[in-house]
């Protein structure tokens, strides 16, 4: 069964004409914001009310510590009851960590971003962050690319929240929090700034 394919420019529209809006941020512990006052999603959603004052905007962050894209699909449906205009997708790293197998993982987003547009809200498929070590980051790239390949096989659009990272970082700054896999507030501002730079606004 086909379904009309919902794209990000319906909420740029929604946002210039005053909403309602309603985002969800489907994730792991980076979602929730583990381990700082403020993560990405909930920053992003912050300077969309700054900048659109006259929307109403619902950013409703169900970032869950630990959980996987399964996991997130076992989540999704009361989600979708709520009508979202967009659902952001962030899941790879607890994907990555506890052996999800790549095949595994591409299908849950899969999964994750074709029940979205059935229930006519936007997908937004994003990576998350860069990681300290170099052979766990290496693991987490694998893992971002496969969801960056699911992507284009769909033709969802996808926030590469690592790659720009890694282009905006300032020279030495403290961008992770001690376990080197979390990031620190700066890093949740960069972030946060490359997923409204996804989003368009």
């Amino acid at each position: 069964m086909a379904f009309p394919t919902p794209s990000l420019h319906h909420l740029r529209e929604a946002l210039r004409q005053g909403g309602p809006v309603v985002i969800v941020g489907l994730g792991d512990s980076l979602t929730f914001g583990w381990e700082v006052e403020h993560g990405f999603f909930d920053r992003a959603m912050a300077t969309l009310a700054e900048r659109y004052p006259a929307t109403a905007i619902q950013g409703l962050n169900a970032g869950v510590p630990g959980d996987t894209a399964q996991g997130g699909a076992r989540r999704l449906a009361p989600l979708l009851a709520r009508s979202p205009d967009v659902v952001v997708i962030q899941f790879g790293l607890n994907d990555a960590f506890l052996g999800v197998p790549l095949p595994a993982y591409e299908q849950a987003l899969t999964d994750l971003a074709t029940r979205c547009r059935a229930a006519g809200a936007a997908p937004l498929l994003a990576t998350s962050c860069p990681l300290r070590d170099p052979r766990e980051n290496d693991l987490a790239d694998r893992y971002y690319h496969a969801l960056t390949t699911v992507g284009s096989r769909l033709d969802c659009p996808v926030a590469a929240l690592h790659a720009w990272w890694r282009r905006h970082a300032p020279e030495g700054a403290p961008l992770h929090g001690s376990d080197g896999v979390h990031p620190a507030e700066r890093g949740h501002h960069l972030m946060a700034d490359g997923l409204l730079a996804a989003l368009g606004v």
